[in-house]
C-alpha cells in the first residue's frame, strides 16, 4: 500500500514539474524583447549615395522635403537666446549641423565640447543646437558654464523636434550648401565622426 502511494506521489510530482515548466516556457515566450535606448546606442557613419546621385539631388529643386537622408531639410523658425529669430533657410549656401540636445541629457553634454570644436574650426559650418523644452533660463546656464558660442535655437513646444522625427537626444542632421540632408545621427558624436559628417556636408 505504502509503495503505491509512494509511486502515486511521485507521478503527481512529475505532473507538476511538468506543468510549471510548461508555464514558464509559455511567460517567456511571450515577454517582449526589450528594445535598447537609441541615445545610449551611437550609430555609426551610414555610406552616401554614388557621387553622381548625391550632386544630381543637391542641384535640383524638385527634392521632395523630408526628415531624411538624401532629401531636402525641412525649414523651420525658432529664436535664439537673445530673442532673435532665426531660419534654417537663412544659411542655404553653407553647411550646416542640427542638433538637438537638452542640459538633463549626459550624452548631449558629453558630445558638446566637440561639437563647439568643430564649429570654431571650420570656415563655413553651421552649427544650430536646437534646445529641446527647456527654459531659457537653464538653457543659458549651460550654455556659459559649457563656453559654447555657437547659436543655440529654443524648440520649447517640441514641434521641430517633432518634425525632423527625433526619437532620441542627442540627434543630428548634416545638412549640404544645397539644403539636402547627408547624414543623420542618433546619439552623440565623436570628434572624428563630426569632421567625417561635416565632410560629406561639403563643410572645410
Amino acid at each position: 500500500m505504502v509503495s503505491r502511494m509512494s509511486k502515486l506521489s511521485f507521478v503527481v510530482v512529475l505532473s507538476l514539474l511538468a506543468g510549471a515548466a510548461l508555464l514558464v516556457s509559455a511567460c517567456s515566450f511571450v515577454l517582449p524583447v526589450p528594445t535598447p535606448t537609441p541615445t545610449l546606442r551611437p550609430s555609426l557613419p551610414s555610406p552616401l549615395p554614388t557621387t553622381a546621385s548625391v550632386k544630381a539631388a543637391s542641384t535640383s529643386t524638385d527634392v521632395p522635403v523630408r526628415a531624411q537622408k538624401g532629401f531636402r531639410a525641412p525649414d523651420f523658425t525658432l529664436l535664439n537666446l537673445e530673442g532673435g529669430e532665426v531660419n534654417l533657410s537663412d544659411f542655404r549656401g553653407r553647411p550646416v549641423l542640427i542638433n538637438f540636445w537638452a542640459t538633463w541629457c549626459p550624452p548631449c553634454r558629453a558630445e558638446l565640447p566637440a561639437i563647439q570644436e568643430a564649429y570654431q574650426n571650420s570656415d563655413n559650418l553651421v552649427v544650430l543646437g536646437l534646445n529641446f523644452q527647456e527654459s531659457p533660463q537653464d538653457v543659458k546656464s549651460l550654455v556659459a558654464f559649457e563656453g559654447l558660442t555657437f547659436p543655440v535655437l529654443l524648440d520649447e513646444g517640441g514641434s521641430v523636434a517633432l518634425k525632423y522625427r527625433a526619437r532620441g537626444l542627442p540627434t543630428s542632421f548634416f545638412v549640404d550648401p544645397q539644403g539636402i540632408i547627408t547624414a543623420v545621427h542618433i546619439g552623440p558624436m565623436t570628434k572624428d565622426q563630426i569632421a567625417n559628417y561635416v565632410a560629406q556636408a561639403g563643410g572645410e
